[in-house]
């Protein structure tokens, strides 16, 4: 197929249970000029069977078979062949507006954007409901109450960008990416299983001279237990200082981090607090490293402790909780369910 639009990249790992609904919404973008690119990173399960009977009903899709080497590396494998004036990518579990690709690409041609940003909301699975999450308005410092003002359908102003370096999220599935910006500088994405997303976004918008932003949540990020950002053990912290690290060296490097310091400590203080509220360790001291005043430093120590109060509070739920339901009150008390018909 010629003239390629945009390249979908979509790594799969064992999603079966996802998989259909979300390559239901890719095949049936209402942008027709896309290549869909599989990258099946070792699934055990039924995963790749699921694309192969789509890729036989639709010739843009393109499946590639590795080993399990993680979200990163399956990221990377799609970069290299993508032939797509845009690139972009989708999560397996996840699943996207049908018109999403239309408008961004539409945007992106229409302003010469490098990057175009969309809105995206939460999927609750375990409660069944969805979950407003707003893009921009995260707190510009880490003790003010500023946030970002962002003009939609313009492309932004390098301060904006600046600004919202390391504080809005690093996603890449709510964007999509000049292919020609990533191929001529050599972005990919970082080699930790977990948090792949913030360095090559990172590096996008530093390289970018054009970005754009469409104020519609275009995608619906499915938040679920067993994913790999939730799916949590002890060598996830070798991973998260790596990445802290690689940050700190691309600001260094790119004469950035004196402007973005305030950014950069921000970043370490939220993502290392959300780690350790799902996977607590006490022992705090590798974080000092990554904070110039001590001022800011004891305020993410403040910051931490709202971590660990969560965990007891968690505790606590998991121990007492108590629900009422129209005809019965129902209490659960150390693991035991007791139920009470009301009068």
């Amino acid at each position: 197929m010629e003239d390629i639009k945009i390249s979908i990249i979509v790594p799969v790992y064992n999603v079966e249970k996802y998989l259909k609904k979300s390559m239901d919404n890719i095949v049936n973008q209402t942008l027709k000029d896309i290549e869909i690119i599989c990258i099946n990173d070792g699934s055990t399960d039924n995963s790749l069977s699921i694309l192969e009977n789509y890729a036989k009903n639709d010739p843009r899709i393109i499946i590639i078979n590795k080993k399990n080497e993680g979200v990163a590396i399956a990221r990377n494998t799609g970069i290299a062949v993508a032939k797509g004036e845009y690139i972009g990518c989708s999560d397996p579990d996840d699943w996207i507006e049908l018109d999403m690709y239309e408008k961004m690409y539409n945007q992106a041609k229409k302003l010469d954007s490098d990057i175009v940003i969309c809105d995206y909301i939460g999927y609750v699975e375990a409660e069944d409901k969805f979950k407003k999450l707003d893009f921009w308005k995260i707190a510009e410092k880490q003790n003010k109450k500023k946030v970002i003002e962002v003009t939609p359908n313009v492309n932004l102003d390098k301060e904006v960008i600046y600004k919202s370096l390391l504080v809005s999220p690093g996603y890449s599935w709510n964007k999509i990416y000049k292919a020609k910006l990533i191929k001529d500088n050599n972005i990919k994405y970082g080699t930790s299983p977990k948090i792949s997303d913030d360095i090559f976004s990172l590096r996008a918008q530093i390289c970018a001279n054009r970005i754009s932003y469409i104020k519609e949540p275009l995608y619906v990020y499915n938040i679920r237990q067993g994913s790999i950002v939730r799916n949590l053990d002890d060598g996830t912290y070798g991973f998260l200082f790596n990445v802290f690290d690689d940050i700190r060296d691309c600001l260094i490097k790119e004469n950035l981090m004196d402007e973005l310091r305030v950014n950069f400590e921000h970043y370490v203080t939220c993502v290392g607090a959300w780690y350790e509220r799902q996977l607590p360790k006490h022992n705090l001291r590798p974080y000092k490293k990554y904070f110039l005043r001590d001022k800011e430093y004891q305020y993410f120590l403040k910051y931490m402790k709202r971590g660990f109060r969560y965990h007891l509070g968690e505790f606590k739920n998991k121990l007492y909780s108590k629900e009422n339901t129209k005809t019965h009150k129902i209490v659960k008390l150390a693991g035991i369910k007791l139920k009470f018909k009301k009068k």
